[in-house]
Parts: structure tokens; sequence; C-alpha cells
């Protein structure tokens, strides 16, 4: 069999090289504009093993926005801050890739956040679950 017609029966669907657990791998990707929007939300007794977050603006106004992590609503770790003054010729795309994942506990969101209706912010994340 041919390494590209392997697949295992999972999300994400690993091609070569597997990472040694016995977690699922998850992924997300969504955008928000005006609003606080969760991304995920780690399952109860479960623990998220984050891979890597990417993203950027979409639209650009001026105002705020953020992809983050939050237990309880407080956010504890923050991948991506804009604070836009002026939407002109804005480009601004993040990633963010941890050698050793961080581990998200139960009850913990990933988030995306943004003040204002034109200011829309994209985010994705890669990772595990066990």
């Amino acid at each position: 069999m041919s390494r590209m017609l392997w697949r295992e029966a999972n999300r994400c669907r690993w091609v070569g090289i597997r990472p040694a657990h016995e977690g699922e791998q998850v992924t997300a990707y969504d955008t928000a504009a005006n609003q606080t929007k969760i991304l995920y939300t780690v399952p109860a007794g479960k623990t998220l093993y984050l891979c890597s977050a990417s993203g950027g603006l979409a639209k650009a106004a001026a105002g705020n926005a953020r992809m983050a992590l939050q237990s309880g609503g407080v956010t504890y770790y923050t991948f991506a801050e804009y604070r836009v003054h002026t939407a002109v010729g804005i480009s601004a795309p993040f990633g963010v890739c941890f050698s050793i994942p961080i581990e998200v506990p139960s009850g913990d969101t990933i988030i995306l956040y943004s003040a204002v209706a034109d200011l829309i912010i994209v985010g994705s994340f890669f990772g595990w679950v066990q």
C-alpha cells in the first residue's frame, strides 16, 4: 500500500509519521465578528494537547480582536491580539506551533473575539484529546 493511500479513521487523517498517543485528533476553523465565539470546548474528563493555532484578520476595522484560551471566561493564554486603529492596508496573519503540545484541561475553551462588526478574525487549531 502506498503512503498516500493509507489513512486513519479519525478527523484529521495523519499521513506518514504519526505521534505516539491514544487520543482522537481534533481541529476546528471559524470566524468571529462583533462577538465572542467558542471555537472548541475540551470535553469533561479529557485533556486537549494543543499542537498549533493559526489565523488572521479576514476584514479589518478599528477595534480589538483576539484568539485565546479561556477558563471560566477568563483569558489565560493569548495566541494573537489585534488592536487596530486604522483599517488601511491591514494584513496580519499569525501561526504558532508548539514542539511540546500545550495541555488544556477539561472545560477550558478556545475562543475568537471581535469587538466590532467590520473586524473579522479567523482562527483554527490542531491537536488531540485523550
